[in-house]
This record gives structure tokens, sequence and C-alpha cells, in this order.
């Protein structure tokens, strides 16, 4: 609440705002660099059951093609990315995981870039 009162704009700015106003404050070839990488959209991510593995563990990278943006546009804005795989045992996810992949001709460069 301390915050919104502070910037009520706060709950409203997505990552795009934030990038921009990174931009604005750079010069010169940091700049450009700067813009050349918000064109590159990635996402990153860790996945919660292998924090106990420690912290020597990168985080997934992958590219944010049209591609996958048309994937994640298909799936529910808010809850859990794939609702099914909820109900899926967990000794089975990564199976059915897998065996959809496989059906769908999705092949493991496209989930996974390091």
């Amino acid at each position: 609440m301390y915050l919104n009162g502070a910037d009520p704009k706060l709950a409203t700015r997505t990552w795009q705002h934030v990038m921009e106003n990174i931009v604005a404050k750079k010069k010169d070839e940091t700049r450009r660099r700067w813009e050349v990488a918000i064109k590159d959209r990635t996402i990153c991510f860790t996945r919660k059951k292998l924090k106990s593995r420690g912290t020597n563990l990168k985080p997934t990278l992958f590219r944010f093609s049209a591609e996958i943006e048309a994937l994640l546009k298909r799936r529910p804005a808010a809850g859990p990315l794939f609702p099914y795989l909820c109900t899926v045992r967990a000794g089975d996810r990564a199976t059915e995981f897998k065996q959809r992949c496989d059906g769908l001709g999705i092949t493991a460069p496209l989930l996974l870039v390091r």
C-alpha cells in the first residue's frame, strides 16, 4: 500500500515500462546494446523442486520466439500453465509432458536453450 501511494501506476506497469525506462537513461553504444537486448526477449525460470539440489544449478533460459508467444497466448492467463499436468501423479508428469511434446513434434531445442 505504501508503494502504491508513492507511485499509483506501480500496479499497472509491465516489464516493457521497466526496460524503456532503463534505455532512456543509457547513452551512445550502451543505449544501442540495451535497445537490441530488449528486442531479444527470453524467458528464464528455475524449478521449485530443484532448489533442494543447491545453488549451482543454472536457471532454464529459452528465447521468447513468436512461436512460444503464440503457445503462451493459448494458455490460461492465470493459474497453472498446464492445468491438466497438475492432476497427473508427480512421478508420471515428466513422461506425460514428453509424450505430449512428441505428439506435437516439439523437440528439446525448442524447449530449452542454454
